[in-house]
């Protein structure tokens, strides 16, 4: 590939100066300024550039020896890429939020591309952790159990912090739930009372013992493997560029070793199968290997007339939550939100909750309003209220009234439900 010079940036640069909207008394130059990252001691010098993908790569200088250092603004920050390894913890030293250990990373990767010695840090046998705040009730129920037992100044409280492991590729507990497992561990400094912590996870509060050794966790399959920093590495170094192919490659070869001029993936999406989500997700430190419910952190937004699950949402209300967990095997902050049409699931989940409302209702007889009212009284109360409050104008409600406006909702819920029963054919 061939590079420009910086004679020639300049001059393509000068053509753009005609199209400069401001005073140029206030802004002088062209719209297109060459970063000052080129420039060291205010003259230009010689960039390298190691890319992995578009949002994972590092700019780089080579001093006298031919040794690689990534480059440096004039206030001496680094100019390398942390996406893909910013969510995990310093491995040196996890209460400093310093990066340091993110450029020696580049650096080696730099050196090994080159083909010049390396020297492995010390840390990158340590387990690849991540901070994870107790922001939600959620998270911190696992530990609900060990309050009696424990003094206060010794309990996970609300806004504490946790750490949060990383399962290695085939490094799953036996019989633990891969689909939704998540390991979480009280808050400890020292990174070799890592692999001996007490380790729990979220979803289905069972205790794990884990291990950083692999050939341990082959004579012992109870044992849950956490990833390491050096496998992180090795898999931030092989991570594919999702949106572009390299040329002259099959679409359908594998391109995570794959290197050269890279041209733009097409992309074929059948009409239909295309949903208008948020640029960020929710929560976005917790989602790297964190979230295995993407409902619980992607914002969809979509047309509510044309959402199937609305026309069953009020059969799902008649099913016990339990029920519907086990069924779906979906989060209960997922269910709970959706149920109460507080967000709206992907279509991979929705045909799923259609799947469980059909499989409940052909073993459990014909539901009514009063398995919902059983089901959720506070929010039919509610409901009661306000339609009559709407009826009748009134803060203060009679018996009379509110009987009344019970039974207008409990009428359109029967409506509802016998259409949405004729519509399943259950």
């Amino acid at each position: 590939m061939q590079a420009l010079t910086f004679d020639d940036v300049d001059e393509i640069a000068g053509r753009f100066e005609s199209l400069n909207p401001y005073a140029r008394a206030a802004v002088e130059g062209s719209i297109l300024k060459t970063e000052g990252i080129n420039f060291a001691d205010g003259n230009s010098r010689q960039l390298w550039c190691y890319a992995i993908s578009s949002k994972r790569y590092a700019l780089y200088t080579l001093d006298e020896h031919g040794d690689p250092h990534v480059a440096r603004n004039s206030k001496g920050e680094a100019h390398c890429s942390e996406h893909g390894l910013g969510h995990l913890l310093n491995p040196t030293n996890i209460d400093n939020d310093d990066r340091e250990w993110i450029v020696q990373s580049w650096e080696t990767i730099a050196r090994e591309h080159l083909g010049l010695p390396t020297e492995k840090p010390a840390w990158l046998a340590r387990a690849a952790l991540t901070q994870l705040s107790i922001s939600t009730p959620y998270i911190r129920r696992p530990f609900e159990a060990d309050d009696d037992r424990l003094p206060y100044r010794e309990r996970i409280k609300p806004f504490n912090f946790l750490l949060a492991a990383h399962i290695a590729p085939g490094g799953f507990p036996l019989g633990a739930d891969k689909s939704r497992f998540l390991l979480v561990s009280g808050y400890r400094r020292d990174p070799r009372q890592w692999p001996k912590a007490r380790w729990m996870d979220v979803h289905s509060k069972d205790v794990y013992r884990a291990t950083t050794d692999r050939q341990r966790r082959v004579y012992d399959p109870s044992l849950a493997l956490i990833e390491t920093y050096e496998a992180a590495l090795i898999d931030f170094r092989l991570h594919p560029e999702a949106k572009s192919l390299c040329n002259g490659l099959p679409v359908d070869e594998d391109h995570r070793n794959s290197t050269g001029v890279l041209t733009r993936r097409a992309a074929f999406i059948p009409r239909g199968l295309i949903e208008n989500i948020g640029k960020e997700s929710n929560e976005l430190r917790q989602t790297p290997g964190l979230v295995q419910d993407e409902d619980e952190v992607v914002q969809v937004y979509r047309d509510r007339s044309d959402v199937p699950l609305d026309r069953y949402r009020v059969l799902w209300r008649a099913i016990p939550k339990r029920d519907t967990i086990a069924l779906t095997r979906l989060g209960e902050r997922t269910i709970e939100m959706t149920r109460r049409g507080r967000s709206t699931p992907t279509r991979g989940n929705q045909e799923r909750l259609l799947q469980a409302i059909t499989t409940y209702f052909s073993d459990h007889p014909t539901p009514s309003f009063e398995t919902i009212e059983r089901l959720d009284p506070v929010s039919i109360a509610s409901e009661v209220r306000a339609r009559a409050s709407a009826a009748t104008g009134h803060l203060r409600l009679t018996d009379a009234t509110l009987a009344t406006a019970r039974a207008e909702i409990a009428r359109k819920y029967e409506d509802s439900m016998a259409a949405a029963i004729r519509l399943l054919s259950l």
